[in-house]
């Protein structure tokens, strides 16, 4: 790491360096996941909570509560509107709010605010761009290996994505139309659904389709039972064209041999002559009375928005055999936190009419999903707080809308490469990471921090984990260094500070109002929240010592920006 102007406040070596990123917040949180501050006394949470007495917001909150009291479990408290305000612009348009959008929220007195803010986040561009990059890693969508749409079938597949949520396409017809995609892989979007699997054998497109549909695992079904969802798939064929790398998916004539078709559920029926399987298959699966498909895609929102699913991994439900004696499931079954829960979620998806808006905006004005991230004091010893629901779970941002978050602040300019050089592979700078539509399109940094791999379509292709790589590099890395210093903000900090550090002795009254006004503008742009008087201090401190450039870069570094909480 090059020397800095503010070495002069003698952090020269990385030792110091995580020194500072723990003080920063003695008052704060440095790990936000403590309940405790390193000296031992209990943590000033009032920057992160309200007390609202539990009150329930939905029938969400009533299935929540009413199984946290039966087991003893208090929830967390209320967050505050700083808190929510950051999380939800996070879990919502995978970004956070500007200065002048953080600044009109907190200062709104009307008790319908956050709802009122749903509502607008729900009908933003950045919804429909955040959300999309979540189906393309359930769906696959990569160019490369081992997947191999190619970059024009990616492009292609990626934008009828990002069409079906921005438009908000009810599930069920989104469903069907992927379960039903055939033709060209140019001109047909949805047929993408089957290009998208490594091997495409029966058994193969099987198990993509029980994956994203039932939320299951077909390896871990009875050998039989894997035979006949597989069979529904034996028609799927794949022809190429005149086209460069153009793909044609259509259904092969040639009668069947058997034409009875049983359901992974037992029941039967016989395809007519030239019917296409995959149209039995979607008129079982997509009925409001099929609970494997409502449970499935209720389960996988709540997971998308809290981390945690109430059926957790949301890839292994584990459902359709439950009732079997012995249940064939390798290691057992895998039951759902608070049972209820999901009927209530359900219940809402069907009477919607499929619209995955609504249930999102369902649980979004939930006090569940508004709770702090501080789990409440008297959490019984042995309880698991996230898993209870019984707080909201702190989890690093993903790789995409952390860089994004990077360049919104400093102006970074990225150059993403791709494995293999195709065409259709250049990204203007005005496209924000999260609207990448090939996991192909990467970038050094997106390695580092887990972006999904898309070679699956199961949450472990994606990784959330802090790692002791991600910590050195944004600590002491000449990359993070220039984005900071370089940068506009960095920059302007630099020269504020020196601004106002010449008001101390001339007016020492100015000197504190905007010294005051000054920290709390930085706090609002990085964190969402005004400083603790704990961290005006600490800023004040800083300031003296000229290292002002370091106050951003112990910002950047905290698990507070890291992190949703």
């Amino acid at each position: 790491m090059k020397e800095r102007v503010s070495d002069t406040f003698g952090r020269r070596d990385f030792l110091a360096r995580s020194l500072a990123v723990m003080a920063i917040f003695l008052h704060g949180r440095t790990e936000a996941s403590e309940k405790r501050e390193p000296n031992g006394k209990s943590a000033d949470r009032s920057a992160w909570e309200l007390d609202d007495g539990n009150q329930p917001r939905n029938e969400i909150d009533r299935a929540v509560l009413a199984e946290l009291a039966r087991k003893g479990i208090p929830p967390a408290r209320l967050a505050s509107d700083a808190v929510f305000l950051r999380r939800v612009y996070l879990d919502v348009a995978g970004r956070v709010p500007s200065l002048e959008e953080a600044r009109a929220f907190l200062n709104d007195q009307d008790p319908e605010k956050r709802s009122r803010l749903i509502d607008a986040l729900l009908e933003s561009p950045a919804y429909a761009d955040l959300w999309t990059m979540r189906w393309a890693d359930l769906l696959r969508v990569k160019a490369e290996f081992p997947i191999n749409l190619w970059p024009h079938g990616t492009a292609v597949y990626f934008r009828w994505i990002h069409d079906c949520v921005r438009e908000n396409v009810p599930y069920d017809s989104f469903a069907r139309q992927l379960l039903m995609g055939q033709g060209s892989c140019f001109r047909e979007p949805a047929a993408n659904f089957y290009r998208a699997v490594e091997r495409r054998e029966p058994v193969e497109l099987a198990s993509a389709a029980v994956l994203t549909f039932l939320g299951e695992r077909l390896e871990l079904w009875p050998e039989k039972e894997r035979e006949n969802a597989a069979k529904f798939f034996s028609r799927v064929a794949f022809k190429g064209s005149a086209q460069w790398k153009e793909e044609i998916v259509f259904m092969d004539p040639r009668p069947l041999e058997d034409p009875l078709f049983i359901f992974p559920d037992g029941t039967q029926k016989n395809a007519g002559p030239g019917q296409d399987p995959r149209k039995l298959f979607a008129d079982w699966l997509i009925r409001p009375e099929n609970r494997g498909f409502r449970r499935q895609i209720v389960n996988r929102l709540w997971f998308w928005l809290m981390g945690v699913g109430i059926i957790d991994p949301p890839d292994d439900l584990r459902e359709m055999y439950a009732d079997r004696q012995p249940v064939p499931y390798p290691g057992g079954l895998n039951p759902a936190v608070v049972p209820i829960l999901l009927e209530v979620l359900e219940q809402k998806l069907v009477s919607s009419g499929w619209d995955l808006k609504e249930v999102l905006r369902f649980i979004l004005n939930s006090r569940t999903y508004q709770q702090s991230s501080f789990p409440h004091e008297s959490v019984p010893e042995g309880a698991d707080p996230e898993k209870e629901l019984a707080v909201y779970p702190i989890r690093r941002l993903e790789a995409e809308v952390l860089l994004d978050l990077f360049r919104d602040l400093f102006g970074v300019r990225i150059s993403y490469v791709s494995e293999v050089p195709e065409p259709f592979s250049h990204i203007p700078n005005r496209i924000r990471t999260v609207e990448l539509y090939d996991s192909g399109l990467t970038d050094p940094f997106l390695e580092m921090f887990g972006r999904a791999t898309r070679d699956s379509g199961l949450t472990t292709d994606r990784n959330f984990g802090i790692t002791e790589a991600q910590q050195m590099f944004l600590m002491n890395s000449n990359e993070v260094n220039d984005w900071i210093t370089k940068s506009n903000l960095g920059r302007n900090v630099q020269n504020r500070g020196r601004d106002i550090r010449k008001l101390k002795w001339k007016e020492p009254e100015r000197y504190a109002r905007q010294m005051k006004e000054w920290c709390a503008n930085l706090w609002l742009r990085l964190l969402s929240r005004c400083p603790t008087e704990g961290e005006l201090a600490q800023f004040a401190e800083l300031m003296e010592k000229n290292a002002q450039e370091e106050i951003l870069w112990i910002l950047v570094n905290s698990r507070e920006f890291l992190c949703r909480h």
